[in-house]
C-alpha cells in the first residue's frame, strides 16, 4: 500500500516505505499490550484513515514536509551567487 502511493506521487518518493508499513501492526500490538483489548475493526480504520489515506493528517504533513525540501532546494543559491558573482556583476567588471 506505502509503496504504491510513492509510486502514485501521493507520498515523497524519500518515504521510508519500511517503517511507515510497519506502524499498523506496532500500534494493535501496542493496544494489546497497553490496554489488555485485542484491536478491533475499528482501530484498523481508524490507523488507515489517519496514516494511509491521502487525506489522513500524516499523509498531508509528509507531502508539507517535501515541498518545503523541494522548495528549499529550488532556491537555494549558487556557489557563484553566494559569492557575489553573479551574471551582472561580471558584465560590470
Amino acid at each position: 500500500i506505502v509503496q504504491r502511493a510513492v509510486e502514485r506521487g501521493e507520498l515523497p518518493a524519500d518515504t521510508d516505505v519500511m517503517l511507515l508499513a510497519s506502524l499498523p501492526p506496532a500500534l494493535m500490538q501496542s493496544q494489546l499490550l497497553l490496554s489488555g483489548r485485542f484491536p478491533d475493526e475499528q482501530l484498523a480504520d481508524r490507523i488507515v484513515a489517519q496514516f494511509f489515506s491521502p487525506s489522513g493528517a500524516v499523509s498531508k504533513v509528509i507531502l508539507a514536509s517535501s515541498q518545503v525540501k523541494a522548495n528549499t532546494v529550488k532556491n537555494q543559491p549558487t556557489v557563484e551567487a553566494a559569492n557575489g558573482d553573479h551574471d551582472e556583476n561580471r558584465n560590470q567588471k
